[in-house]
């Protein structure tokens, strides 16, 4: 059997997909060559997914209606987790009542209304998230907040967000700014590489981790997420760069496209 019939039979046996967005299923907001095909290829064989995306710059329900729009495809909020979703989970948990941090409004507003004080005078814990709002006065307010003991955590550790015209600094930038003046380490990472976001697809969906798929096209966050969650992984190889990093840190996806349309065609 070719690689297309055993992917086909793989494929098949998966009950949950958890699809990367950024760099898979789209590029800032042009969809990727099988994208749409992929999705309703899912849907008509009775299967569920999930889009993951790290870009927590927008209020959630904006970042549904862009990824929608631009995938062509209506998405409902049990297909798309950013980290907003797990982020207020752990709060919650960890019995947070209010919070500051580096965030824009929109980030902001979704844990306002998840019930979580907003509180630039007196936090209980600090968010450090994709800013794109970022001021002087804000950063130097919430590094004298985790320098005076507040703990803080970070939504995701990106250094790099791409746009149509190269990229922005994104929150892991964000994150080394902190780190610098703080000497400070966050509590808790949440997104990707982080299996607490693939914890969350499993525990609200009641699967199996056999059951489940994960589709990247970055190594050292999707497939290397993948592991740490006893998740089988597909690597979608757009870049020869990828291939070297799955050797370089002894990663080791079940299958690997070269795009998401030669995967596609597989199935």
């Amino acid at each position: 059997m070719g690689i297309s019939g055993e992917f086909d039979r793989f494929f098949a046996s998966k009950k949950h997909i958890i699809l990367d967005g950024d760099g898979t299923l789209y590029l800032v907001d042009k969809p990727m060559k099988g994208a749409k095909e992929l999705i309703r290829y899912i849907r008509k064989n009775g299967k569920d997914f999930t889009v993951i995306s790290n870009n927590d710059s927008l209020a959630y329900r904006k970042r549904l209606s862009l990824i929608s729009r631009t995938l062509g495809v209506k998405l409902s909020e049990k297909n798309l987790l950013l980290p907003t979703q797990p982020a207020i989970r752990y709060l919650k948990e960890k019995k947070v009542k209010s919070f500051d941090g580096l965030m824009t409004a929109g980030l902001r507003g979704d844990f306002v209304k998840a019930g979580i004080k907003y509180s630039e005078k007196s936090p209980q814990l600090i968010i450090i998230a994709f800013d794109t709002e970022l001021t002087y006065g804000k950063l130097r307010r919430v590094v004298s907040h985790i320098n005076n003991g507040v703990d803080y955590i970070v939504t995701h550790t990106d250094r790099l967000c791409p746009v149509n015209v190269g990229s922005m600094p994104d929150a892991g930038s964000m994150l080394q700014m902190v780190r610098e003046a703080t000497h400070k380490e966050p509590l808790e990472v949440i997104g990707k590489p982080s299996k607490r976001i693939v914890d969350y697809v499993v525990m609200e969906n009641r699967l199996s981790r056999d059951d489940v798929l994960i589709i990247g096209d970055r190594a050292d966050t999707d497939i290397m997420m993948a592991r740490a969650a006893g998740i089988d992984s597909v690597l979608i190889a757009r870049e020869k760069g990828e291939l070297d990093k799955l050797k370089a840190d002894d990663l080791s996806p079940i299958f690997v496209f070269k795009s998401l349309s030669d995967m596609v065609n597989a199935i």
